[in-house]
């Protein structure tokens, strides 16, 4: 397979298929200009078996679960992430937010659905107080779609590790 030139040459094979836990395969795609198809077989080559297409947002979340439902190399995450949370709530407040939030409990059961996430925190990009405490609210919210699910959790931590804990300590068990 010859990879566009503006790509790094392809890998060596790795000594051991292993698969990649945490990809974006949409924006993978914009920024490679291969497609989905053509992007895994590239990963295969080089040794990568399976990846989970980790949503960030309903879009790419259901895409991500539509993918897993018809390709026996990919699983999924789903989720809003926590910065597209903050700027759903700045931008259309937190109806809206909450309305994209309830849309996830439709993917979660879905053939393929491995995992809840990207979830969690991030105060690197989103550094207003409310938009924080709406990014706790939706993390909050991941957290127990993924216990009602028995899925796992994909956490993002980036600039707010104790927040990360309080939340994840204040939830019930």
């Amino acid at each position: 397979m010859t990879l566009p030139q503006h790509l790094p040459a392809a890998p060596d094979m790795l000594p051991a298929h292993v698969i990649d836990n945490h990809t974006h395969l949409g924006s993978t795609t914009e920024y490679s200009g291969l497609g989905v198809e053509e992007s895994l077989t590239a990963a295969g080559l080089a040794g990568v078996a399976g990846v989970v297409d980790v949503g960030c947002d309903l879009p790419s979340s259901r895409a991500a679960a539509q993918l897993a439902a018809t390709d026996p190399r990919v699983r999924a995450a789903v989720a809003i992430h926590p910065n597209d949370a903050a700027r759903l709530f700045q931008r259309d407040g937190l109806a809206a937010l909450d309305a994209e939030l309830a849309e996830l409990p439709a993917l979660a059961p879905l053939p393929g659905v491995v995992a809840v996430g990207e979830t969690g925190l991030d105060y690197y990009r989103t550094r207003d107080a409310e938009a924080q405490q709406m990014q706790a609210h939706s993390f909050r919210f991941h957290i127990a779609l993924a216990r009602e699910n028995n899925l796992t959790l994909v956490i993002h931590d980036r600039d707010a590790h104790a927040d990360v804990l309080k939340v994840l300590d204040s939830v019930e068990s």
